[in-house]
This record gives C-alpha cells, structure tokens and sequence, in this order.
C-alpha cells in the first residue's frame, strides 16, 4: 500500500498496482507493509544465518521482580500488524520500539503484581491474555 504525499502532505491512498503521480518536488510516496505480522522480541533475540540459529540472552529486559520480591527471569515474543497504514507512519514516531517498550512495561507491571508461584502456574495463561 501507498500513501501519496502532495507537497509533504497525506493527499491518497493507493492500493497495489501501477498508479503514477507527479515527480519529486509536487508529490512523493510511503509505502507502508499492512499485511505482514511483525515479531518483537523481549528477553531474547534470535539470529538466523542458513539453517543455524542462534539465541542470544537479554538479561536487561528478561529480569523482573515479582510481588513476593523474587527475581524472575521472562522471555516474550509480541506480534503486531500495522492496523491504520495512514496513522502509522505520519502520527507515530519509532512505532517498533513503542511497541516494544509499551509491552515490556504492561509485561513488568503485570509480574510484578503477583506471587512467583502464580507467574509460573495459573496465572501463566492470564498474563499472557491480560498484556496483549
């Protein structure tokens, strides 16, 4: 998908196929990707080269602190699509790491509200559906 910008200014939308518009100065483009997921990664970080993949460990953002004082070590994965391909690249500013600091915070705040025990037991599931 393309959004046609009129002097820097939002002015259409076009959808796939060949459109034209006027050259550089007059009009531009931004093509925005609204059908495939994006993965963040929070804990984690996995890297692919061939058939060999690798992980490696974020403890910066894998600790946490639950509400019985226990540190707890918590690995996620996020996945967003971008849902209004006008709003996203004009009205968000670094839209990956709002996402990705935004679902770490809810992650924290969430763990940090409950007992160890419940984090890794019955409240597992929950947490997971609460945050996202």
């Amino acid at each position: 998908m393309a959004l046609v910008k009129t002097f820097g200014v939002y002015s259409l939308t076009t959808g796939p196929g060949i459109h034209g518009h006027l050259p550089y100065p007059f009009q531009s483009h931004v093509l925005v990707d609204v059908r495939s997921i994006n993965k963040i990664e929070i804990g984690f970080r996995t890297t692919s080269f061939g058939r060999i993949t690798s992980y490696v460990y974020v403890d910066k953002e894998a600790l946490m602190i639950t509400g019985g004082q226990n540190i707890i070590s918590i690995e996620d994965i996020v996945q967003y699509r971008v849902n209004d391909p006008v709003a996203y690249p004009f009205n968000v500013i670094q839209g990956y790491d709002l996402v990705k600091f935004t679902s770490e915070n809810v992650l924290r705040e969430m763990v940090a509200l409950l007992e160890l025990e419940k984090v890794l037991t019955t409240e597992r599931d929950k947490v997971s559906i609460k945050i996202f």
